[in-house]
């Protein structure tokens, strides 16, 4: 054996070993200048000390690494590594059948191999390389693919399958990797994660440690069997790991394991010089969210838990400690190092089971109770420690917990309590499991009214400046000099020293970060801020120059010597820019917006997936339903088949005799009758699948895939065999003879260049050009592909002062969610102008992941759970409930909303139906509210008191779009602004502005919106061969609406649902035209019908009509400015929800208010 003596530093006490934790490891060999340690807890070997970051970058960040054939590297790594094991391919197998639409990434990916394989299934494919030359390579050969050097550019994402080929090993720290992947929600419980690593139980690393072939620190540092596999992943939290061996050794040989190490696992495998674990179902990701685990999320979340405890330490010496909350344990566990004794109290075993395997310590002890402490003794602790815990209880929790603290507190004892500031807390935006945060005032008082000796601190995160003596046992002391502004910071969290007796002064410590540099971190983000800037302006100069062309380049030349080498240096700033500006992003992010992110996806995330079980009953219904339909219309696509081919023969004879068989035209009408129904049905299930997709997509993995897999290879034929039915049956009646149109392929397109694109008239060639906007490309590009779409919350202001000392009646609104739309605005809007008159409120289950409405009052109960609803109904005592139904996914938590009503019998009760569904009819309601006059006559017949209903239109801020259209080319110019989704809109309700511009090429038409539907439209405009007639626009703040709206004459709507909606209204404000389809309430809410029409080519007519008469353009308009103004002014919705309050609150039978 290759074993040499150990060094001078390898005399000390064994390091922790960085898999369980256990300092109980030993020295066992020296290889290449490095000492290896054996853990046999968990039977790892690891290096320590490891090398820095950046000797680890320099190695790695080489071509002799993967081709030179050096020690610990590769002679060529595509000789040396599996292209495709069967194992990967058999895994991509699996996955990909049950999966729509996979994604994978790849963690020290090289050169792009394994993710070739997945991109040949068309998988999403990412990958992390931080060699250059890899990674260089990578791209080279899959230009298709994103490579990024970092883990931290990789966006937020949840994959489907992460790899981790050979890569762990070069890792110290395994755990930071996972860490950084679950705090991205790469990581959930469907995530499988695939290991490789060489097997250091092996016969061969057990014969010969020293001189084992994979003992080649410093590329690796830690060294893994089995067991380290079973440790890591149990800790880890997955569910489901498989270990196995792989490249068995010839001939296999019999070696006997070290003394203290004893397992089945590694026994079975110890002729196979590799391992793989496959791994699955981990909630790690949720656990980490409701309590601080160390090493997880940011520097900021460890900036505000580590501090207090490390306070509470330096006054635990000796002392008898409880920990009341204690989470993860990691608090408990700095205590236990100084105090006597620590019981550490938790109301979750989870949290418990986790502190107690990660956390041991011979005066430790983890405990579960859930009576706030009141089991007890008397005067048993000298310290209490309750940290971020009396928020998530409510106000009278909160003081029978603050009594019994104070009774366990010995004579001297005291208690350190922190609760956050709400001014801080309201950065990440509402905390459902904050159930009452405290203010400062509330805060002070509460403490001083139950003990009666307080001093209060206030936990300040901050940059700083100091000056530190020399010395290590050099001491200094605090004071505070404001560098700018004339205040003290103001604290993120309220903390205060509790007790019955005279309290000495605190310490008043600082906590440095030494891991972060603050002065390099701001440097390199100026200096990347500027290296963009001057990028861009010398980007500016370049494309100046060649724009000009030769002549001007050659004039330059004459008048500039200098000008090649000018060009030259443009030219590399031009390659170099984009460089840059992500240098830029990613030092600034870090600085700047990192923690603000991740909390509120931490908040959100907890709340809605809680929220998402809601959804489970009615996903499972619709299922059911849909896998019946798809059924039913597979016996059906048989007759549909027949019929066409009679059609098809029936055209051939009608076109030869002028006629059509009556007994064939009549099959043909019955079997299109019966396919319209089966067809209307499908779409009514799948749009309630599709509710329930986007309503829990960003939360949760998509769980209805099985069974779309399943529907899709039926629905699909139907839907072409109907397309083509109904064509051909138009041709029997019209006698047009023709081919139906063929399929049309979606290849994948850049659609931040598309959205960039902007249609130009061109009058010497008689036809548009796409002009493409740099700015906005730009735009796009450096905006995360999570943040597309993503509108800021809304902010919300009384618009007339509250009277001071009046009681005003309470108002809760009841909503499922409060995320941005009509619904929301409606609310915000009744808030603002009513305020003055009414106490205001919000009761939801859900709050928008960007942020929350700035000046919202909102009560977040998750799941659909009658008594939490009536609690929240007890504690504001409402005098008017006000829901707002759309029935759907949240019928289950509608249905706890009303169940609740009987908590407070003297409310009144008023549901609006905002939406073309059923009202919930509950008797207590005492008036139903319909968005327009559709809605009820087509929806509210359950409603069997007439008398009980009315109608009022939901209003709009008319000042935005109160300016008439102006734009250049907007008489030649018509659009639409919608969701591209199937909510309203069809995959070919692009069609209807194609028909438009083939009749009238001088037509270019503006697309105002973002979604599913956007590729698919870019793909039809482009076989239709009029793309360059097209301006789509993607996703685009509010605020950008009346400027879009300014471009084109005619509002087109060819939507298949319209309940009211607010967009047609904007465009009337405007005085544009509104023109579409017949359907719903569009005709109701223009005040006429003659703009709209059944049929496409109708449809069509109409708008060509109207683009080349320009008074009846004009008239229509002015007549729509005119109604816009007199029915759907916020004003007028805000008077008659005045007066349905005043009525149902003095108690007057309220008749039909009409509309």
């Amino acid at each position: 054996m290759s074993i040499v003596q150990p060094s001078p530093e390898a005399a000390r006490n064994g390091p922790a070993c960085p898999v369980c934790g256990s300092h109980a490891s030993s020295w066992l060999c020296r290889a290449s200048d490095y000492d290896v340690w054996r853990c046999a807890s968990c039977a790892t070997d690891f290096v320590d000390p490891t090398p820095t970051p950046e000797q680890l970058k320099e190695l790695y960040d080489r071509e002799d690494w993967f081709e030179g054939g050096e020690h610990g590297g590769y002679a060529s790594y595509d000789a040396q590594t599996d292209s495709s094991p069967p194992w990967l391919a058999a895994l991509i197998e699996r996955i990909d059948s049950g999966r729509a639409s996979p994604s994978i990434l790849d963690i020290g990916c090289a050169y792009g191999t394994h993710l070739g394989l997945a991109r040949s299934r068309g998988w999403g494919c990412l990958g992390v390389e931080p060699s250059k030359h890899a990674r260089d390579t990578a791209t080279a050969r899959h230009p298709g693919i994103y490579f990024t050097e970092t883990l931290e550019e990789i966006p937020p994402h949840r994959f489907d399958l992460i790899l981790l080929l050979d890569v762990i090993e070069h890792l110290a720290d395994p755990y930071g990797l996972f860490y950084e992947l679950m705090a991205k929600g790469a990581i959930g419980p469907e995530t499988v994660v695939a290991v490789t690593t060489p097997n250091a139980r092996s016969a061969e690393a057990l014969k010969d440690p020293g001189g084992w072939k994979y003992r080649h620190p410093p590329s690796h540092l830690t060294f893994y069997s089995g067991e380290t596999f079973a440790t890591l992943f149990r800790r880890l939290r997955f569910a489901k790991v498989e270990i196995t061996g792989q490249h068995p050794s010839h001939p296999p040989e019999a070696v006997a394991p070290f003394d203290d190490e004893t397992s089945e696992l590694n026994a079975s495998i110890v002729s196979q010089e590799g391992l793989l674990a496959i791994a699955s179902g981990s909630d790690f990701a949720a656990f980490m969210q409701e309590r601080y685990v160390p090493g997880t999320w940011s520097e900021i979340a460890a900036y505000e838990h580590r501090p207090r405890y490390a306070f509470a330490s330096s006054l635990a010496a000796g002392k008898r400690v409880l920990d009341f909350g204690c989470g993860s344990g990691y608090g408990a566990a700095d205590l236990a190092k100084e105090a006597a004794h620590v019981t550490a109290v938790d109301i979750s075993e989870e949290a418990l089971a986790y502190a107690r395997e990660h956390h041991e310590a011979p005066n430790l002890v983890f405990e579960r109770r859930d009576d706030l402490a009141e089991g007890l003794a008397p005067a048993s602790f000298d310290l209490i420690t309750c940290f971020e815990l009396v928020e998530h209880l409510k106000r009278a929790d909160q003081l029978r917990l603050l009594a019994s603290l104070k009774r366990l507190l010995a004579e001297d004892g005291l208690l350190l309590i922190s609760t956050p500031n709400p001014a801080a807390t309201a950065n990440y935006g509402e905390n459902p499991f904050h159930l009452h945060e405290m203010s400062e005032v509330e805060f002070r008082a509460t403490l001083t009214s139950i003990f009666p000796e307080v001093r209060f601190l206030g936990q300040v995160i901050a940059p700083a400046v100091t000056f530190l003596p020399d010395g290590a046992d050099a001491q200094t002391t605090f004071s505070y000099h404001a560098l700018s502004g004339d205040e003290r910071p103001e604290p993120a969290v309220f903390m205060a020293v509790c007790g019955t007796k005279p309290i000495a002064a605190p310490p008043r410590p600082i906590f440095f970060d030494a891991e972060l540099d603050y002065v390099a971190m701001r440097t390199e983000a100026i200096k990347g801020r500027n290296r963009e800037l001057l990028g861009r302006y010398e980007i500016h100069h370049l494309k100046a120059a060649l724009a000009a062309g030769p002549e001007a380049d050659t004039k330059q030349g004459e008048l500039d010597p200098e000008h090649a080498s000018v060009q030259s240096a443009l030219a590399a700033a031009l390659k170099h820019s984009k460089a840059d500006a992500q240098a830029r992003r990613k030092a600034e992010s870090k600085l700047i917006a990192r923690e603000a992110e991740l909390s509120t996806l931490q908040l959100e995330l907890a709340c809605t997936l809680e929220h998402s079980k809601a959804d489970a009953e009615a996903r499972r219904e619709a299922e059911r339903k849909l896998v019946a339909r798809a059924a039913e219309l597979s016996t059906l696509q048989s007759e549909l088949g027949r019929a066409l081919e009679h059609s098809k023969t029936d055209a051939e004879a009608g076109s030869e005799t002028g006629k059509v068989p009556l007994n064939r035209e009549t099959e043909l009408a019955s079997v299109q009758s019966e396919l319209a129904r089966m067809v209307e049905s499908v779409e009514s299930l799948a749009n309630r699948l599709r509710t329930i997709e986007t309503s829990t997509s960003w939360r949760v993995v998509t769980r209805l895939m099985p069974v779309l897999q399943l529907a899709r290879p039926v629905l699909r034929p139907v839907a072409r065999a109907a397309r083509r039915l109904t064509a051909a049956g138009r041709r029997l009646r019209h006698g047009q003879p023709g081919e139906a149109p063929a399929a049309v392929t979606r290849p994948s397109l850049d659609l931040a260049f598309e959205t960039s694109r902007v249609p130009e008239w061109h009058e010497s060639e008689g036809r548009y050009r796409l002009r493409l906007d740099e700015g906005m490309l730009l735009k796009r590009r450096t905006v995360p592909a999570d943040k597309a779409g993503l509108i800021a919350p809304y902010e919300v202001a009384p618009l007339r002062p509250i009277p001071p000392g009046i009681r005003r009646p309470k108002i809760l609104h009841v909503i499922p969610n409060v995320f941005v739309g009509g619904s929301t605005q409606l609310i915000i809007d009744i808030i603002q102008h009513l305020s003055h008159d009414y106490q205001q409120e919000v009761l939801t289950s859900a709050l928008w992941r960007g942020g929350g409405h700035v000046g919202m009052t909102v009560h977040c109960v998750t799941q659909p759970k009658a008594d939490s609803i009536r609690d929240v109904y007890r504690l504001y005592s409402p005098d008017i409930i006000h829901v707002h139904y759309w029935g759907l996914t949240d019928d289950p938590w509608y249905k706890a909303a009303f169940d609740a009503l009987d908590a407070i019998p003297d409310a009144k009760v008023i549901e609006n139906v905002n939406t073309p569904v059923t009202p919930m009819v509950v008797p207590r309601v005492d008036h139903y509210v319909f968005v327009s006059e559709y809605v009820r006559t087509e929806f509210g017949s359950a409603v069997a008191d007439s008398a009980l209903s009315s109608i009022i239109y939901p209003g709009i801020d008319l000042s935005h779009f109160s300016k008439r259209y102006d734009g250049d080319d907007a008489k030649n110019a018509i659009g639409m602004v919608y969701r591209l989704e199937s909510d309203k809109l069809r995959e070919d309700a692009i069609d209807l502005f194609i028909d438009v511009i083939k009749r009238r090429p001088r037509t270019h038409a503006i697309i105002v919106g973002g979604g599913s539907f956007l590729e698919g439209y870019i793909e039809r405009t482009i076989a239709a061969g009029v793309r360059d007639n097209f301006h789509f626009t993607g996703y685009v703040p509010y605020d950008s609406l009346p400027s879009l709206y300014d471009k084109f004459s005619i509002f087109v709507a060819p939507v298949w649902k319209e309940s009211f909606g607010q967009v047609s209204p904007f465009a009337m404000a405007k005085g544009l035209a509104v023109a579409g389809y017949d359907v719903g309430a569009l005709p109701e809410i223009v005040g006429r019908s003659d703009s709209f029409a059944t049929e496409l080519q109708d449809t069509a007519r109409i708008i060509v009509d109207l683009l080349n008469a320009p008074q009846r353009l004009a008239e229509v308009g002015e007549h729509n400015r005119v109604r816009a103004s007199t029915m759907f002014a916020v004003e007028t919705m805000v008077e008659r929800y005045d007066a349905l309050y005043a009525m149902l609150l003095s108690g007057q039978r309220i008749e039909c208010m009409g509309s």
